[in-house]
C-alpha cells in the first residue's frame, strides 16, 4: 500500500545502494548480518526524524498439543527479536544523498528455536521507517532474505527434450529398472513412461 498524499510531499527517500526502494538481503542469513541503504534528500531544508526503527519477523506458528504438533499460520507473525543502530540515518542535509551500512544482531537462542520449527529455513523480513520529522512524512524501505541456502529449482530452458534419444532419463513407473531418485539411465524400449530429471 503507498501513501499518495505522502507520496507526492515526499523529500526523503530510502534505496539500496543501486538504487532500488527495497533492501534484498539474500539467503543463507546468519545471526548476525549487514546491509547498505542509501538516504536522500530532495529538498532544500535539512530533515531531522526523531525516531528511527527496524523491525523484522517471520512467519507465525501454533502449537497443537493434541498432536504434539505445530502449525504454520500464515496470518500470524512472528517478530524476530534483533539489535540495529539505524540513528546515522535521523539526519540529511539539504540536497545530501550518503550510503550508511547497518548491522543487525538477532537474538540467537530465538533462531534456533525458529531453525528447530522451520527444518527447511524461513524468511527474514521486516522494514526500515524513519518517522515524526517536521518538514517531511514518514519514509520506510522494506527488507527481505532468507536464513537458509534456498532450492535452486530447475528453469524451463534447462529441461531436456524426451525425444532426444541420447538424453537421459528416469523411469516414472517401472518395475524393471525403477531407481532411486538422482540416479539416472538411459531409456530403453520397455521404459515408455517416463519423468524428465535435470
Amino acid at each position: 500500500m503507498v501513501n499518495m498524499e505522502n507520496a507526492l510531499h515526499d523529500t526523503v527517500i530510502l534505496t539500496d545502494s543501486e538504487g532500488v526502494a527495497k533492501i534484498r538481503l539474500g539467503d543463507h542469513l546468519k545471526n548476525n548480518f549487514s546491509f547498505d541503504v542509501n538516504i536522500q534528500n530532495l529538498s532544500n531544508q535539512d530533515v531531522t526524524f526523531t525516531q528511527a526503527s527496524l523491525v523484522l519477523q517471520t512467519d507465525g506458528y501454533e502449537t497443537d498439543e493434541s498432536r504434539n504438533a505445530v502449525i504454520i499460520n500464515n496470518k500470524l507473525a512472528t517478530l524476530l527479536n534483533s539489535s540495529a543502530d539505524v540513528n546515522s540515518l535521523l539526519h540529511v542535509s539539504a540536497g545530501e544523498s550518503r550510503t550508511e551500512t547497518i548491522s543487525v544482531k538477532l537474538d540467537s537462542s530465538q533462531m534456533a528455536e525458529l531453525e528447530q520449527i522451520f527444518t527447511n529455513g524461513f524468511f527474514v523480513e521486516g522494514y526500515l521507517l524513519l518517522s515524526d520529522a517536521e518538514n517531511c512524512c514518514s519514509v520506510s524501505i522494506p527488507l527481505l532474505g532468507f536464513n537458509r541456502k534456498r532450492i535452486r529449482y530447475a528453469s524451463y530452458d534447462k529441461i531436456r527434450k524426451p525425444w532426444n534419444s541420447e538424453r537421459l532419463f528416469s523411469c516414472q513407473s517401472c518395475g524393471n529398472c525403477r531407481q532411486r531418485y538422482g540416479e539416472y539411465h538411459q531409456q530403453s524400449e520397455k521404459c515408455r513412461r517416463f519423468f524428465i530429471l535435470v
